[in-house]
């Protein structure tokens, strides 16, 4: 228990530490386990910070915790006074009977009145000790002044209250003491954590009013967090090597072609903050999920359970509840039964169903979302109810993000496709084969980015759709806070990249989010959807307008609007059933398909407006083939109109385009669920 905040914030110094630089100290590399190491370890840090700040402050500081989440944290400090009274049973002292040491405790009542100081029982506790003392427990130990003043505070009554002690403000000094212990802290591994491989930042801030704006003091601080990243490191200095190097060329990371190789790992090649993240990411992989839908339940029910004070409202509350089941389901299937997840990305993609298209094979699709207006939602929150909205909100989106991943892995664990089966897995240099229980299956999954509103996950290209569906469906349960119905519901920017299992996974990660990053700036006040093919793997790094402008043939100079190749997420099933029928049997073929994409392509036509006289005569060429091939209106509508792409009415071929890059990964599943064979792997199927 810890004395209770002030209400004046100007004796508090608001207090949040940072990881960054997760460029050279995260996506530096593309194995898998590595990266999973990294992300783990700064999803772990803020919470086990938080508990040794709690056992480490000075004793005239306490620690209000706001929240902490991903990779990031948020208190207040202030001065605590006297510990907390708590109220304890009647237990007279050895040296006194029970009705005279009840008479001396009903003396030092007499006069109180409710809402008195602690410090007045304290007062008297010590006045008895100054008459009557010194004076000893049944046990022999020292009776000290708190111990009777807890006991003066228990005869005084449930109803009665006590106003808390607070003393002056927290000063500038203290709050960078404070931050320094939390970044010693953070640069030495903690119990198995490699915290000393990331890099951290600290920054404090002393309200200079009463009413100063939650908001405003959020905004202070990024700030300064901002000013102090610049000035720092980009990684930790790894320690002086004091072994004879190898010859150059084993002398470099093979998995981050930065770092010295540690000597110890010759075999491997790998250096030492590589070693160590990868031991990290294998040990922790499985206690990830678990981890997650134990704190999703956790807050769940603590946010459902209790009075919020109007911060939640009554949809949310109803959301809340229904995650539950799910949660506790998904939780069932993770811990209680033998499942793992991809220890490579090749596991991922290896031993595909056997019927599977050859252009999907040995493919990865990357999701990014990222949430639209959370920041809006939050500063609502801290208007109207001030750090402890913002500590609902943090508590409320942890609960959801839970949610969303138990419905995924709910669904996944349904689809033979994505669940690999022992003896299908992909041996890779350092796994040891007892890696997983006998007769255990993995998921194909993987969650690259977790916190929040912005997340990343892997599953493999042939599923990749069927994921976006069920993703965006989830997603939907997501309604704001305040939210008195179902439809008021946070909106996402969504980017999927498919790409070769080759391509280095930070570069599909970048398109990913260069693609939600469109969809954002397309309209913020819908969820949308943007899906790019790379085929290849030496086209990934590249600015996403000038890429679609050279694949769509623009004239030198002119860029493509993001704009044109949004999807609403809602409509994405609709898009999977209009491909479908298009190339089905009563569509049009796909050798029909490449034919018009390559005279549109040829002749410079693929962005051309409706208006365009070539747009028009093979507008033109396109209906008299519709006819000759009788396909219906409806589905002729689908490829001209804005099924596929957001602009595709005043740009007719733009959805040719689309369709003709996505055809393949849209329709994938399709051939499995009609020969059955979405169990069977290469490996099976020999």
């Amino acid at each position: 228990m810890t004395t209770p905040p002030p209400h004046d914030q100007r004796l508090l110094a608001f207090v949040k530490i940072s990881a960054f630089n997760f460029g050279t100290t995260v996506y530096d590399t593309d194995d898998l386990s590595t990266v999973r190491g990294s992300s783990l370890t700064l999803l772990r840090a803020p919470g086990m910070l938080i508990d040794h700040l709690q056992n480490d402050l000075p004793p005239t500081l306490c620690l209000d915790l706001v929240y902490a989440a991903a990779s990031e944290c948020l208190f207040t400090l202030y001065r605590g006074g006297q510990r907390p009274l708590r109220r304890a049973d009647t237990e007279p002292p050895r040296e006194m009977k029970k009705q005279q040491w009840k008479k001396l405790l009903e003396k030092v009542k007499a006069p109180l009145r409710n809402g008195a100081k602690q410090s007045d029982l304290l007062a008297g506790a010590e006045q008895i000790l100054s008459e009557h003392g010194p004076l000893t427990t049944k046990s022999g130990k020292p009776l000290s002044a708190e111990t009777i003043a807890n006991q003066i505070y228990n005869i005084l009554g449930g109803n009665f209250e006590l106003t808390p002690e607070t003393g002056a403000a927290v000063d500038a000094g203290e709050a960078g003491a404070v931050i320094d212990r939390a970044l010693a802290f953070l640069q030495r591994a903690q119990h198995g954590w490699p915290f000393d491989l990331f890099t951290f930042i600290g920054a404090w801030y002393i309200p200079e009013s009463a009413k100063q704006p939650v908001p405003e003091i959020l905004a202070a601080l990024d700030t300064r967090l901002r000013t102090r990243q610049l000035r720092g490191l980009a990684l930790p200095v790894p320690s002086p090597a004091t072994q004879q190097l190898p010859p150059a060329h084993e002398a470099v990371c093979r998995l981050t072609g930065v770092l010295a190789v540690d000597p110890k790992t010759k075999r491997r090649q790998v250096s030492s903050s590589v070693d160590r993240r990868r031991r990290s990411g294998r040990k922790q992989k499985q206690d990830f999920y678990g981890h997650q839908l134990k704190i999703a339940a956790d807050r769940a029910k603590a946010l459902t359970a209790g009075e919020q004070d109007g911060r939640l409202g009554p949809a949310a509350v109803s959301t809340l509840r229904s995650l539950g089941t799910i949660i506790d389901r998904a939780r069932s299937s993770v811990l209680d039964q033998d499942v793992a997840f991809a220890a490579s990305f090749l596991d991922i993609v290896g031993s595909a169903p056997s019927d599977l298209p050859v252009s999907v094979r040995g493919k990865l699709c990357v999701v990014y979302l990222d949430g639209n207006g959370f920041g809006k939602a939050r500063d609502r929150q801290c208007d109207k109810h001030g750090l402890a909205g913002l500590s609902t909100m943090s508590s409320y989106w942890e609960a959801l993000g839970g949610g969303l991943l138990a419905k995924l892995l709910c669904w996944m664990g349904e689809r033979p496709d994505i669940m690999l089966n022992s003896g299908q897995y992909v041996a890779t240099r350092d796994e040891s084969p007892e890696a997983d229980p006998e007769g255990a299956q993995r998921y194909r999954f993987e969650t690259l980015l977790w916190g929040g509103d912005e997340m990343c996950f892997v599953v493999p290209a042939w599923a990749g759709w069927a994921f976006l569906e069920e993703l965006t469906k989830a997603l939907t349960a997501w309604v704001e806070p305040g939210a008195s119905s179902l439809q008021d519901r946070f909106h996402f920017s969504i980017g999927a990249a498919f790409g070769s299992v080759k391509t280095p996974i930070r570069d599909l990660r970048a398109v990913a989010e260069s693609l939600a990053d469109a969809a954002k700036a397309h309209d913020r006040g819908q969820s949308l959807v943007q899906v790019l093919a790379l085929e290849g793997i030496d086209r990934a790094e590249f600015d996403l307008a000038a890429y679609r402008a050279q694949a769509l043939a623009l004239p030198p100079g002119e860029r493509a609007d993001g704009n044109w190749f949004s999807l609403p997420a809602e409509q994405l099933g609709e898009v999977r059933k209009a491909a479908a029928r298009l190339i089905g049997r009563d569509g049009i073929g796909r050798s029909q398909l490449h034919r018009w994409l390559y005279k549109a392509s040829s002749q410079g036509l693929l962005a051309a407006p409706e208006e365009d006289a070539g747009a028009g005569k093979l507008l033109a060429e396109m209906d008299r083939d519709f006819r000759r091939l009788a396909v219906r209106p409806e589905v002729e509508e689908a490829l001209t109109g804005d099924r596929f792409a957001a602009a595709g009415k005043a740009r007719p071929f733009l959805g040719l385009y689309q369709l003709g890059f996505l055809y393949d990964y849209l329709t994938a599943l399709d051939s499995l669920e009609t020969t059955g064979s979405a169990a069977k792997g290469e490996d099976a199927a020999a």
